[in-house]
């Protein structure tokens, strides 16, 4: 075999067994599915978008789809924060709409779910523990151990 006809074998090995012209059309591809992503397209838009725009089968562009996801998975932190952005543009053009048509209760819907990408509510969790007894059950429900506050039984038997 020729060292050209060498070359060329190894590139389409290393390819994961595809031609390189595919390789690099696979990539633009990805690359402009994450580009319609981070601009905020849903999945379905996105989909049917390239599905036309590319001539290709709803299985491929789910996976063109998928395998953007799965690049945007490094850079999920930046991704996050772009789509956060985009959500917000969103909410206040209808709360803008909501206001100027004195539509009060998509008004207050829009401020909520503004507050909430802002994270402006904080739940608080309160947990309450009964320092006085501790019990333990190890499956044997009629002799669950019961300590008190000194660590012994509340028998008065202690450690055995």
């Amino acid at each position: 075999m020729g060292a050209d006809r060498l070359n060329k074998y190894q590139s389409f090995v290393e390819a994961g067994g595809k031609n390189p012209v595919e390789q690099n059309q696979r990539k633009y591809r990805i690359g402009e599915v994450i580009k319609m992503i981070t601009k905020g397209w849903s999945r379905t838009a996105i989909i049917e978008h390239i599905q036309e725009l590319w001539e290709i089968k709803r299985q491929t562009a789910s996976e063109y789809v998928k395998m953007a996801y799965e690049v945007l998975g490094e850079a999920s932190d930046e991704v996050v924060e772009n789509s956060r952005n985009i959500q917000l543009e969103r909410l206040e053009d209808i709360l803008k709409a909501a206001l100027e048509s004195g539509d009060k209760a998509n008004s207050l819907k829009a401020l909520d779910m503004i507050n909430r990408l802002h994270g402006l509510y904080i739940e608080k969790k309160e947990v309450k523990l009964d320092t006085q007894k501790l019990r333990f059950s190890f499956g044997d429900e009629a002799e669950d151990d019961v300590y008190g506050e000194e660590g012994q039984d509340e028998e008065g038997g202690g450690d055995e």
